[in-house]
């Protein structure tokens, strides 16, 4: 049995924390590794569902890797990494100290810089065991859109201002937004509307909620992905395992293991947004083109949401074809 050792900064509660903790319990469960964790920070050990005792020669160390983070060991370097926004020089520097690098899709092996690409593997990403989708859930009369604004570069003001310019009041339609900040989503939603300046006298606006709770991917229908990064987020994999259709552009290389006949696609370019990084930029027509189909096509929106139930929802079960740890079995 090889003797494998993660390093991780698990105590965030955050996206990047929660998919370190993941692939941690993953490796734990593998029958071919003796996986034990080292803490990056003493904070970590809140966590306490994971085993951390002392480990001598492992033949590998395992990090689910963040640049600021980072931790150089003497032993065989192997680092999990989805890239979210390319030319950042600092990420490419940690890449060169790194003996493999495991990424989560081929679009994310494209997105690191050239001269690191020869020792990267794709490996299918996973989420922990999440309550699928209630096989006779339909929609009755309100269709409801769900979104992220928790993850970075969520390009959350198109998907705000596409739905706000699409629908209004009298569409029996609502926007849910998941975020971390009420009051301070409210204002920013608020914001938009006043910028747009649609309506003088009578707001026709369509309804838009704010939730904090992840129980909304079980009440809501259609999961809108405009993520500007190249990783796979949290939330859009939950919308998969929820069997929720999802709007997206595929470019964090989430068709590939998702069937695109279960999801709308939208048109993007690589591009820049207030920054000189370049990430993925959806075209705001097709977006918004995307949201009517998904609304005013029920039958096919049926047909989309009937394959991620019987077929699609298990896309990021942990199992045994592109496995993690098999995976970093074969490396030695």
């Amino acid at each position: 049995m090889l003797k494998s050792i993660t390093i991780s900064p698990y105590k965030e509660n955050s996206s990047f924390g929660e998919k370190a903790r993941w692939i941690a319990r993953s490796l734990d469960q593998h029958d071919g590794l003796d996986n034990t964790n080292a803490c990056v920070y003493q904070e970590d050990t809140d966590h306490n569902s994971f085993k951390s005792s002392s480990i001598e020669d492992p033949d590998f160390c395992i990090q689910y890797v963040r640049s600021l983070d980072f931790v150089r060991t003497p032993y065989k370097n192997i680092g999990i990494f989805e890239p979210k926004l390319k030319g950042r020089p600092y990420e490419e520097n940690v890449m060169g100290l790194l003996d493999n690098i495991i990424v989560h899709s081929n679009n994310q092996k494209n997105a690191l810089p050239e001269r690191v690409r020869h020792k990267c593997i794709v490996a299918r990403p996973i989420v922990p065991p999440f309550n699928n989708q209630n096989k006779m859930k339909r929609i009755s009369l309100k269709f409801n859109f769900y979104t992220s604004a928790i993850e970075e570069d969520a390009n959350i003001d198109m998907i705000i201002i596409a739905y706000l310019t699409s629908f209004t009041s009298n569409d029996n339609v609502t926007l849910n937004i998941l975020c971390n900040n009420l009051q301070e989503t409210l204002d920013y939603v608020n914001k938009l509307k006043e910028n747009l300046g649609l309506y003088k006298k009578v707001p026709l606006y369509p309804d838009i909620f704010l939730q904090t709770e992840t129980s909304i991917h079980a009440t809501c229908h259609c999961f809108i992905d405009a993520s500007m990064g190249y990783d796979i987020p949290i939330h859009t994999m939950l919308a998969v395992a929820s069997s929720n259709p999802i709007i997206t552009s595929g470019a964090d290389g989430l068709l590939e293991w998702v069937d695109e006949g279960a999801c709308y696609k939208f048109r993007s370019y690589d591009g820049c947004r207030d920054s000189y990084l370049l990430g993925n930029i959806p075209e705001f027509s097709s977006l918004k083109e995307n949201l009517l189909e998904a609304f005013k096509n029920r039958k096919l929106f049926s047909e989309k949401q009937d394959k991620m139930i019987s077929v699609c929802c298990n896309s990021f079960d942990d199992k045994k074809e592109d496995n993690i740890g098999d995976i970093l079995c074969s490396l030695l």
